[in-house]
C-alpha cells in the first residue's frame, strides 16, 4: 500500500507530540520528588492520576478542531518576545551580565565572551522589542480561510496570549509589596538587588561573592563597560 510523503510526515509529528506532551506532563507531576527520585518510592498511581487529568484537559481541542488550534496559534506567541525581552532585561541588566559571567566562569572555568555580552544587554533586547511592536501594527483579526472569528472570540484570543504574563506581573508587585522601603522607588530598586543569601555553598566562592557586592555602586556608563567588557566592580 502506497502511503504519501505528507501522510508519514504526519504520523512521525503526531508521535513527536504525543511523546513531549507526555514527558512534560511526566515532569510536571514528578516536580515535587527528588532530582533522581528512587523508582521504588515514586507514588505512580497518583502520578498516573495526575498525568490522565493533564491529557483530558486538553479535550476541549478535539471538537473544535482547527478552529480552536488556529485562534491559539494566532496569539499564543504574543507573549513570547515579552518574556525573552524580560529575561534579557534581568540578566543584562538587574542582576548584570558581569555577575552572571562570574557564575558561569565559577561553574564551567570560563566566562562569557564580549560578543554574547553585547547581544544579551543589547541586539537580543532591540530585536525582540521591535518583534513585539511590529506584531502589534501587523495585527489582523484571526480567520480560517472564509470563517472570520467573533469579537468576543478575538477578545479571548488576547486573554490567553496574554495569560502567561499575568504569573510574572503578580510575583513581580507582591515583590515589590514586600520589600522594605518609605517608597516605591526604594522598594523598587531594592527588588532588583541580589539578595544576601544568594550566594555558592563554598566558602572560598561566597567570600568572592561579598567582596563583589560590596563594591561601591557604578555609574551608568561604568555599569555598561563592566557588563560588556567585565573588570573589578570596585573600580
Amino acid at each position: 500500500m502506497h502511503i504519501p510523503k505528507m501522510h508519514v510526515q504526519v504520523i512521525i509529528t503526531d508521535k513527536l507530540v504525543f511523546t513531549l506532551t507526555v514527558c512534560q506532563h511526566r515532569s510536571c507531576c514528578c516536580g515535587d520528588n527528588e532530582p533522581f527520585p528512587n523508582p521504588a518510592e515514586t507514588n505512580h498511581v497518583s502520578d498516573s492520576v495526575r498525568m490522565c487529568v493533564l491529557f483530558l484537559s486538553g479535550a476541549g481541542f478535539l471538537y473544535p478542531g482547527i478552529y480552536v488550534y488556529q485562534l491559539l496559534d494566532w496569539y499564543v506567541s504574543v507573549a513570547i518576545p515579552v518574556f525573552g525581552l524580560i529575561e534579557c532585561l534581568v540578566f543584562g541588566w538587574i542582576y548584570g551580565a558581569e555577575r552572571f559571567s562570574r557564575d558561569i566562569e565559577m561553574m564551567l572555568g570560563r566566562g562569557v565572551p564580549v560578543f554574547v555580552r553585547i547581544c544579551w544587554c543589547f541586539v537580543t533586547p532591540v530585536v525582540l522589542l521591535i518583534l513585539f511592536v511590529s506584531t502589534f501594527i501587523s495585527y489582523k483579526p484571526p480567520t480560517y480561510g472564509d470563517y472570520v472569528y467573533p469579537s468576543y472570540v478575538n477578545l479571548l484570543g488576547w486573554c490567553v496570549g496574554l495569560m502567561p504574563l499575568l504569573p510574572v506581573i503578580v510575583v513581580g508587585v507582591g515583590t515589590v509589596a514586600n520589600t522594605p522601603g518609605h517608597s516605591i522607588i526604594q522598594r523598587l530598586k531594592s527588588s532588583m538587588r541580589p539578595s544576601p543569601f544568594w550566594k555558592p555553598i563554598s566558602k572560598r566562592h561566597a567570600f568572592d561573592y561579598d567582596a563583589h557586592e560590596s563594591a561601591v555602586p557604578l555609574s551608568f556608563w561604568k555599569q555598561v563597560k563592566v557588563n560588556i567588557f567585565g573588570g573589578n566592580d570596585a573600580k
